[in-house]
Parts: C-alpha cells; structure tokens; sequence
C-alpha cells in the first residue's frame, strides 16, 4: 500500500518529488488519500512549481445529487430508491457532458473524460449519459469509501474522544503562550501531566496549570519520562524544549505511539527516523511543528490578497528585534551553545521565512547572504542581509537583525495590479499584524488581527488528536499547516544563507536533503 501511494504521489508531484517524499511519508499518505491538485497555471511572478503543491478537499466538499435517467421534476419517487439514494455519493445528471469532473476523485478523471458522450441539446441529458455518469459514480464511491471518506455517512458521526496531552516543558515560552492556551481549550482536551528536566520547575509548570486541570501531575526527569510513554490516557504531547535535546524525545514519543506537536528546530536528523516509522506497515503518529506563523490570521489574509494583485514583481522582508537585557529570552543557555548554529538567527528567521512563503505563495530556490556579529553580548550571528530568488520567477530581499534598538517586522510584495504591505502593529492594546492592499485600481483595504497563530495551531493539534483517537480520521489527514514539510522548507532557506555567508556571498541553492 505504501509503495502505491508513493508511486501515485510521484506520477502527480511537480518537482523535488524525491526529497518531499523523504521529507514527510504524513503529508503524502494526506494528500493522496484525500486531496486532489488546485490547478494554478505557472508563470512568471504567479504561483510557482513548488507552490502549485496546493491540495484541496475533494472527498468531503462535492455536492451530489441522483444520477438516475431524468424524470419530470414533479415525479415521486419510490421510498426504497430514495433511502438507497440518500446514502450514497452522486453527481449531477450532464456532468459528463459539460466536462464537470472536479467532484470525482483523480484516479477516475480520465475514465470520465473518455466516456463524455457528444454534446447534446442545451438542457437535455441522455439515458446513455445518465447510465454513464452513474456508473462512474459508483466507482468514485467505492474509492471514497476505501479511503474510509464514507465512514461518517455509513456509521453516522462519531462522538469525538476528548484526548489527554502532556507538556514537555515548562520555560519562559511554554508557561507564557502553552498554559493559557490549554486553559482556553479545556473542551477539547485534558492536560494531565507537566514535564521538565528538573523537579522544580516541572512542579511550578504544574501548579500554573491547577485552575483549569486540577489532576495535572508533575513529572520529572527520566523516570518521568518513561512514565508518560507508557501511560494510555497520554495521547499526545506537545515539546517545548531547547533543540538540543528537542529532537532526541520528539522521536522517542513518535515511537512510543504519542502524537506531537514541537516548536520548530533543525528537524532533519530526525526525518529518516520518522521516515522508517511511517513505512515499518504501521500508521505512524501526528508529527506536527509548532510556532511556524501559518496560522497567523493576518498572514492568511494576506496571502489571499497576494492572489487577487496578480503576478508577484518582487518582496522585501524586514525583521528588526532588540534582543538585549530586557527581553525575557536574552539569557536563555541553549541559544548561546556554541553548537547551536545561528543562534537567534536560526531560532527566529524561520517565523519570517515562514510568513515569506505563506504570503508570497512561492518556495526560495537560491540565495546570497552575507551574516555578520556585530553585537558582542549575543552569540554569532545576529545580523543576516540576503538576496533570494523564488520558483515563480521573482527575487526579493531579506534584512534581519536581533542587535536593533527599534522593532519592526514587515513583508512588502510588490504585484502587478497592486502591493500588499504586511506590519507587525498594534490596535487597542493588542498586538498582531496589519495588512494594507494598495491596488492599482480601486480604494485600499486594511484587515488587523492579534496573534493568535500558537493558540489556533495547538489548538488544531488537540482537534486533530482527538478525532484520531475517536477514529473520525487517521493521522495522515492531520492540519497540513503543521506538517514537517513545511517546517523543513523554512529551516532550510535559513541554513542557506548562513551557508552562503559561509562562502562569503557566493549564490547557493536551498537543499531539502
């Protein structure tokens, strides 16, 4: 079966078939059990090859009605024809015949098209064409329901099992952004244990979250470890740990059967590991990564904007941070160990390359950078000045910096029918993003909107568990948005400009292996 899917997947793929394939078997098995492409023709400055990776919904979002041989609109119909009908998928009388083949499901398409009987009278439809249609809908039904997209028709909608999750923990950010969060989402899943490397901090972790959890229990260390993986009610955890020692537990909890949710770090020393789980025959957990800015309403908006101004002319991304004394995140250890390459560049320059590809819609294929130190209390680098070119043909520039003394974070795309400006702001008291298009006709739009984007992504980890462990979906089908792929793409560009500040500015390629 995973050898199919695999075959399957490389006959659709654009490019780079080969390393996505390695990169997450989670969202391939997603996208071609139940996805079909969202056809965006290429061109210069449009939506690149990398990018027309677009899937959309098809299994769950067609609407179909009775394939039967037309009768008067006023004809009843037989009470057993009618329950046979209504529990099963249709499509519409003629869809044949007008070239409609968007409802069936790709490996059906081609049948469809060959079997389109000649046009007929405006409004009219054969017996031949209705006996053809609904014989190609009986088998765009029997693939649906192989692919189990029939289960909540057939069993009737099953009550979702409110999992158990545990924290990995408990620092700045995890106590900061993980605890409110999981206090807001108490209906949809149950924090049970707080874990940390130390006793200490692992029991204050747990008592920030007694209000809301009043069972959570404090564990620690190895022992407590352990502990966690071979508890049942544990069905997910979500790791907030520095990278060093991140990767080493994500794998041991994907072993261990528990789905995860981490922040983001170099992810790629661990994807053959996750690889051989997802092809050992077993259905492998949610692997998905955190803090990635794709669920940033704002960005989202934006992106859409991007879409309506046409081909896309050229970027600029502006990422300006004091990080000095007074930021909370200053003096954390792991991002000063001499290990750790690119240091704050590293942990901070995939949310910005992240918003890059979200908005612009586009994959960086090349880059020229240049990384410098120039602030002597923060670990090298801190300063990144790169000229980068996307797969749909534009080019743009990225300045980023943690030695400011101002902050300011912006995405400018410049587009053929208008410019859509994106600015970190802030409106009532709340901080987020403010979008502005500026179209070449027309009146400008503004949208803002806080952030929310770690809220909205744990929160669609929750969801995305508890529907696996009431068995209303696997976990291929997970939010795309969080997958490893993503995760990939964006660490990679950043590891390309500081390879090619390695080369002193010479023009490198962005690698996936």
């Amino acid at each position: 079966m995973v050898q199919e899917l695999r075959e399957r997947y490389d006959r659709y793929r654009v490019r780079n078939s080969e390393n996505i394939a390695k990169i997450s078997a989670q969202s391939i098995w997603s996208r071609q059990t139940s996805h079909a492409f969202t056809n965006q023709e290429p061109c210069r400055g449009g939506r690149g090859a990398l990018s027309e990776l677009r899937w959309q919904k098809s299994c769950h979002s067609a609407s179909f009605v009775d394939a039967t041989v037309p009768r008067t609109e006023n004809q009843p119909r037989e009470a057993a024809e009618t329950t046979r009908r209504n529990t099963e998928p249709r499509c519409k009388p003629g869809d044949a015949a007008k070239g409609v083949t968007n409802l069936v499901p790709p490996p059906f398409r081609s049948a469809l098209a060959s079997q389109r009987p000649a046009a007929t009278k405006e409004g009219s439809v054969t017996a031949a064409e209705a006996d053809s249609s609904a014989i190609l809908c009986d088998q765009a039904a029997e693939h649906r329901e192989q692919r189990g997209c029939l289960n909540l028709v057939k069993a009737g909608a099953m009550a979702e099992q409110k999992p158990g999750l545990a924290l990995l923990g408990a620092g700045i950010f995890a106590c900061s952004q993980y605890v409110p969060t999981f206090r807001a989402i108490t209906d949809v899943a149950t924090l049970r244990v707080v874990w940390s490397r130390s006793q200490e901090v692992a029991m204050e972790g747990a008592l920030l979250c007694k209000d809301f959890s009043p069972d959570v229990q404090a564990k620690w260390g190895e022992e407590g470890l352990e502990e966690i993986f071979a508890d049942q009610s544990i069905h997910g955890v979500t790791v907030v740990l520095p990278a060093q020692v991140q990767l080493g537990i994500v794998i041991r909890s994907l072993k261990a059967g528990k789905h995860v949710l981490q922040g983001v770090a170099e992810l790629r020393g661990a994807l053959q590991q996750y690889y051989e789980i997802a092809t050992s025959g077993v259905q492998p957990p949610i692997w998905a990564v955190a803090e990635n800015y794709r669920f940033e309403p704002s960005l989202m908006e934006a992106a859409k904007w991007v879409k309506e101004a046409g081909s896309v002319y050229s970027v600029q991304v502006t990422a300006e941070a004091a990080m000095n004394s007074t930021n909370p995140y200053f003096s954390s250890a792991w991002r000063r160990d001499p290990g750790l390459k690119g240091a704050f560049v590293l942990d901070g320059g995939v949310h910005f390359v992240a918003g890059l590809r979200l908005i612009c819609g586009a994959e960086v294929t090349s880059t020229s950078a240049i990384a410098q130190h120039l602030e002597p209390n923060l670990p090298p680098p801190d300063n990144v000045s790169a000229l980068f070119q996307m797969d749909n043909g534009c080019t743009g520039t990225l300045v980023m910096s943690f030695s400011a003394v101002t902050k300011k974070i912006n995405w400018r795309v410049l587009c053929s029918k208008g410019t859509v400006d994106v600015e970190r702001s802030v409106q009532d008291g709340k901080h987020g993003y403010l979008v502005q298009y500026f179209p070449q006709e027309g009146k400008a739009k503004k949208f803002f909107a806080a952030f929310s984007g770690v809220q909205d992504e744990i929160k669609a980890f929750a969801l995305d568990v508890s529907k696996v462990v009431s068995g209303v979906k696997t976990a291929s089908e997970a939010d795309p948005r969080s997958s490893v792929s993503e995760a990939v793409f964006d660490v990679a560009v950043v590891e390309a400009f500081l390879r090619s500040s390695d080369a002193k500015g010479s023009l490198v390629s962005v690698e996936l292996v």
